[in-house]
C-alpha cells in the first residue's frame, strides 16, 4: 500500500509480516490461542492467573501493565496496529503527511518468505524509497523506544556421531563399546572455553569492527544485566564481564538440541547407538555462513573425524574409528548493519529524539536474526529497525503476548517516524 504526499517529499517504507508460529494449544494458558484475551499483568511460567478480563467499556482505562495474550500479538500483528492508528490518530489532528508511505505486510514471514524475494525483484520501481524500516523485534529492557541498524544473519548445522550399529547393553558393553553421547559432549566442549567464548580457529576473523559512532552508541546504552538475570534465575553469564549488548556484536555458536538415547521414565541401561547436536550460528556482519560452517568442519576433522554427509555404511564403520555425519540448511542468511552515519538515519535519530519523556536506545545490531538482506541486495536501500514489543512477550512461544504500555509507546514512536523531517 502507499500514501503519496508529493513527487519531491521523501519516501518511507514499512515493513511488518502479519503470520506467526504455529501453536500447541495444551502448551498455552488460554485454550484458544488464536482468540487474544486481555489479563491485568503478566503471567508467570507455571501459573494461570491474572484471569482474563473483559475490555473496559468507552473511555475507561486501560492501564499499561496489562497484556494481550495471543499468537501473533507482538510478532508481529502489534506494529500494524500501531502503524494505523498513528495514521489515525495524525489525520484526527489535522496533521498533514509531509513524507510518502509505503507498507510491504507480508503473511509468510515465519515460514521463510518464499515469496518475498521474487516479489523484490518484479516491484523494484513500486518498492524504490529513502529508507525501509523494518518493524519487527522487542524494544530494548528497559521499554524505552527503540531502533536497531543491524540485524545478525544465521545458519544452521546438526552433527551426529556414530558407536555401534544399534544401542548395547551398558552392563555387557560398557568400558568396551564407543559411547557417541560421551564423544559429542567431549566434542562440543572442545568449541567453547570456560567463558562461553569460541575456540574454533578463525571463527572471529572475519567480523567488521563497530564504527567509531556505533561504539558510542553501544557505550550509551544503559546496562540491564543484572535485572536480567534476576528475572531468568541464573548468577553469572558468559562473557567474562562483557554486557549482553557488546557480546551480540559478535557471532554466537549456540547448542540448541540434544539427543541421544532415553531420559526420564523413559531411560534405559544402554549405550546408544548415535547422538545428535543441533546447533545455530549467528553471523554478523562479515561473516560467510559457508565459510563459518567450513570452520566448525575443519575443527571435528581436526579431532580426528571422518565427515560423511549420509549415514555411514559398513564398509566406512570399519575404516574410520571416528565418524561425524555434518548436514545443515543451504546457506543461511548473513547479517546486515545500516550505518548511524547516514543523513536519514540522523533524521531518524533526531525525530525520535524530540519527545522529552522519551530517551530512544540506539542498537548498532539487533541480537535476532531477520531475512533483509533480501531488501539490501535487490532495492539497495537503507534499512532500519523499529521494534515495539516488549521484551518478556513469549515470541515464538506459548501465552505470546504485547504489553498495553508497550503498544501505546509504539502507536507514539511510529507518529514520530512517519512525521520525521526530510
Amino acid at each position: 500500500g502507499e500514501l503519496n504526499v508529493a513527487e519531491t517529499a521523501q519516501t518511507l517504507m514499512f515493513y511488518v509480516h502479519y503470520d506467526g508460529q504455529p501453536v500447541d494449544p495444551e502448551k498455552w494458558t488460554q485454550s484458544l490461542p488464536f482468540k487474544p484475551v486481555l489479563r491485568p499483568g503478566k503471567l508467570e511460567p507455571g501459573f494461570t492467573d491474572p484471569k482474563p478480563i473483559s475490555l473496559p467499556l468507552p473511555n475507561k482505562i486501560f492501564k499499561k501493565d496489562w497484556r494481550i495474550y495471543g499468537r501473533s500479538t507482538s510478532d508481529d500483528k502489534a506494529p500494524i496496529i500501531a502503524i494505523l492508528t498513528a495514521l489515525d490518530a495524525l489525520k484526527d489532528a489535522g496533521i498533514v503527511l509531509k513524507n510518502n508511505l509505503k507498507f510491504i505486510f507480508e503473511g509468510e514471514e515465519e515460514a521463510g518468505s518464499a515469496n518475498l524475494m521474487s516479489v523484490c525483484e518484479n516491484n523494484k520501481k513500486l518498492l524504490e524509497s529513502d529508507v525501509l524500516f523494518i518493524c519487527d523485534g522487542p524494544v530494548y529492557y528497559s521499554g524505552d523506544p527503540t531502533l536497531y541498524f543491524g540485524v545478525r544473519g544465521i545458519t544452521t548445522i546438526e552433527i551426529t556421531l556414530y558407536g555401534a550399529k544399534t544401542s548395547l547393553h551398558s552392563g555387557h558393553f560398557g568400558n568396551w563399546a564407543p559411547n557417541p553421547a560421551t564423544r559429542l559432549v567431549q566434542l562440543l566442549a572442545s568449541m567453547k572455553d570456560k567463558n562461553g567464548e569460541v575456540t574454533v580457529d578463525g571463527f572471529y576473523d572475519t567480523v567488521i569492527p563497530l564504527s567509531e559512532q556505533e561504539l558510542k552508541a553501544l557505550r550509551s546504552i544503559p546496562p540491564y544485566d543484572k535485572k536480567l538475570k534476576q528475572q531468568f534465575g541464573f548468577a553469572e553469564s558468559d562473557g567474562a564481564g562483557k554486557t549482553l549488548m557488546e557480546l551480540i556484536q559478535y557471532p554466537s555458536l549456540n547448542i540448541r538440541g540434544l539427543s541421544s538415547g532415553w531420559v526420564g521414565k523413559q531411560a534405559r541401561t544402554i549405550i546408544p547407538a548415535t547422538a545428535t547436536a543441533a546447533i545455530d550460528i549467528r553471523l554478523v556482519k562479515g561473516n560467510d555462513s559457508k565459510d563459518m560452517v567450513r570452520k566448525i568442519i575443519d575443527h571435528i576433522e581436526g579431532k580426528g573425524y571422518y565427515i560423511v554427509k549420509k549415514d555411514p555404511d559398513q564398509q566406512i564403520r570399519m575404516e574410520y574409528p571416528l565418524i561425524a555425519k555434518v548436514t545443515g540448511r543451504e546457506g543461511g542468511y548473513r547479517a546486515s548493519r545500516t550505518s548511524m552515519d547516514l543523513p536519514v538515519s540522523k533524521r531518524l535519530i533526531k525525530a525520535l529524539s524530540r519527545n522529552p519523556d522519551q530517551n530512544p536506545v540506539l542498537l548498532p545490531t539487533l541480537g535476532g536474526s531477520v531475512p533483509i538482506y533480501i531488501f539490501a541486495d535487490i532495492l539497495k536501500v537503507p534499512i532500519i529497525g523499529i521494534p515495539i514489543a516488549n521484551y518478556d512477550n513469549n515470541q515464538h512461544q506459548s501465552d505470546e503476548n504485547i504489553r498495553i504500555g508497550h503498544l501505546w509507546t509504539g502507536i507514539e514512536t511510529m507518529a514520530s517516524v512517519i512525521m520525521m523531517e526530510n
